[in-house]
C-alpha cells in the first residue's frame, strides 16, 4: 500500500530572465521518506529545494505539500522548516534560544516552550548544552542546534540544504548518520540537498539526480548504483568504467553484447541493436594472471595502494580501466600483462 503524498511537483519550471533554472519536472515525496535532489553545481537541485519552501515561486506548474496546493504562497503560510548550509544561528543567543527561536516567534507559553526545547535538545544528543553560545560548540554540535530548532516546530516537511558541507570527512559521515537517524525515529518526510553522490546513497530513501535543469533519474540508491539511465547517470553515482560495445541482437529482453574479443549476454534495457555503452563499477572487475575464456587482455598502466584496497589503471584495446582489487597478497605489477574478468554483477547497459 502507497504512502500518500507529502510534497508533489507538477511540470514545475523557474527561470530567472533567460536563464532556465529548472525546467519542467514532476516528482513526488511520500510521507515520512527522505528524497535527496543530487546533481553537480547549477543543475537546479538548490531551486527545487527554495521552491518547495516557498523561498522561490515557480515561473509555471504547480507545487503541493500534501493536498495543498502552495503554489503562489509564501514560505510564512507553507508547513515547512529548513536546516541551512550555514547553519544560520543567532550568535549572540544561546543554544536553547536558538531552538526555541520558532516557537516563541508563534508566541507559545513559556512552559511549553521549556519543555519543548529540553526535549528537541536531548533528541539530538545535546542535554546540558543549552546555556552555552554557537562559538563554544563544534561544527558538528551547531549543526545538530540547527536541525533541532527545524525539528522542534514540528513542520510537515523538513528541509536540508548541504548541510554537512562545512563539516572534516570524518565528521561528515557521523552527522549524516545521525541525521538519518533522526528522520526515521522522528517519520517525517525531509528533503535533502547535496552534490555529495556518497552522502545520497548514505541517506536516502530514493533520490532524484538532476542535470541541467531537469531530472536525468529517480530511484532507490541501489537502482540508480545498479541501473542507471544514462551516461551522466552511471558516472554521477559512484565510479563506472565505460566501454564501448555492440549489441549484436536483442530478444526476450536479453542483448548479446560485444566487448572487444569478449562476448557477452546482459539484460537489453529496451535497446537496440547497434552500438552502446557498458558501465563497469571498478569493484566489478577480477584480475587473473592467466587467460581464459572471456578474459580481456589488458596492461597494468599504474597500480595504487589505498590500505584496503589496490587501484589499477588498466590499458585495454576498449579503453582505459579502472579496477579496485582487494588481493592485497599478491599485487600485479606495472608494465605486466593481465587479464580482466567481469562479473555478473556491476554491469549495465547504457545508451551510447
Amino acid at each position: 500500500m502507497s504512502r500518500p503524498e507529502a510534497v508533489r511537483f507538477e511540470s514545475v519550471s523557474k527561470s530567472y530572465g533567460p536563464v532556465v533554472a529548472v525546467r519542467e519536472i514532476s516528482f513526488s515525496v511520500a510521507r515520512g521518506e527522505l528524497v535527496t535532489l543530487l546533481g553537480p553545481s547549477g543543475c537546479g537541485k538548490t531551486t527545487t529545494l527554495r521552491l518547495i519552501a516557498g523561498l522561490e515561486l515557480p515561473s509555471s506548474g504547480q507545487v503541493f505539500i500534501g493536498e495543498r496546493d502552495v503554489t503562489r504562497l509564501p514560505a510564512t503560510a507553507r508547513d515547512v522548516a529548513m536546516v541551512f548550509q550555514s547553519y544560520a544561528l543567532f550568535p549572540h543567543m544561546t543554544v536553547a534560544q536558538n531552538v526555541a527561536y520558532g516557537l516563541v516567534v508563534q508566541g507559545r507559553p513559556k512552559a511549553e516552550v521549556g519543555e519543548r526545547v529540553a526535549v528537541a535538545l536531548a533528541m539530538v544528543g545535546l542535554e546540558g548544552l543549552g546555556q552555552r553560545f554557537p562559538s563554544e560548540l563544534s561544527g558538528g554540535q551547531q549543526q545538530r542546534v540547527a536541525v533541532a530548532r527545524a525539528v522542534i516546530l514540528e513542520p510537515q516537511v523538513l528541509l536540508f540544504d548541504e548541510p554537512l558541507s562545512n563539516l572534516d570527512a570524518r565528521l561528515r559521515r557521523r552527522v549524516r548518520e545521525e541525521i538519518r537517524e533522526l528522520q526515521q525515529k522522528l517519520g517525517i518526510t525531509s528533503v535533502y540537498v547535496t552534490h555529495d553522490q556518497s552522502e545520497a546513497l548514505a541517506v536516502s530513501d530514493r533520490i532524484v539526480v538532476m542535470d541541467r535543469a531537469r531530472i536525468a533519474q529517480e530511484g532507490t540508491p541501489r537502482e540508480l548504483y545498479e541501473a542507471p539511465a544514462s551516461r551522466f547517470v552511471a558516472e554521477f553515482i559512484g565510479e563506472a568504467n565505460l566501454l564501448p560495445v555492440e549489441i549484436a541482437r536483442a530478444r526476450s529482453g536479453h542483448a548479446m553484447v560485444r566487448l572487444g574479443p569478449v562476448d557477452l549476454e546482459l539484460p537489453a534495457r529496451d535497446l537496440p541493436p547497434g552500438p552502446a555503452l557498458l558501465a563497469v563499477r571498478p569493484h566489478a572487475i577480477r584480475l587473473a594472471r592467466e587467460p581464459g575464456n572471456g578474459r580481456l587482455p589488458v596492461r597494468i598502466a599504474k597500480a595504487t595502494y589505498l590500505g584496503a584496497h589496490i587501484e589499477y589503471e588498466l590499458e585495454s584495446e576498449v579503453g582505459a580501466i579502472l579496477v579496485i582489487d582487494r588481493a592485497l597478497e599478491s599485487p600485479l605489477v606495472t608494465g605486466t600483462t593481465a587479464f580482466a574478468e567481469l562479473g555478473s554483477s556491476g554491469l549495465c547497459l547504457v545508451p551510447a
